[in-house]
């Protein structure tokens, strides 16, 4: 694989429920190889995250995948090629915390 990469974005508890960009439009033939969340400092309040694109809001983590209640390194091995043009997104809800921060990152491989 040439072009390989990574973006990233981070969120806390006083970032606004919605869905937010992973790095930028992505063109077709780039490969998702990783979807990692990285618990930064633990949340509280039932807080929900999802990553997937503009389509699918679960399609690389869905929200069995984390638990962000404990600090830690949440994996998810994707190995999908996009046949279209798409945005990754973090779909996010800080339910009612008051504490917390994460960081998720994809690693792709650009065509």
């Amino acid at each position: 694989m040439k072009n390989v990469r990574y973006v990233d974005t981070e969120i806390d508890f006083s970032t606004l429920s919605g869905a937010y960009n992973l790095g930028e439009i992505l063109p077709v033939g780039t490969r998702i190889l990783f979807i990692f969340l990285q618990v930064l400092s633990t949340f509280d309040g039932n807080p929900v995250i999802t990553v997937g694109d503009t389509i699918n809001s679960t399609k690389y983590m869905d929200i069995d995948s984390s638990d962000l209640s404990e600090l830690g390194v949440y994996t998810q091995l994707v190995l999908d090629r996009l046949e279209i043009v798409s945005q990754g997104r973090i779909y996010w809800n800080p339910g009612a915390s008051t504490a917390g921060s994460l960081k998720v990152v994809a690693v792709l491989a650009e065509p």
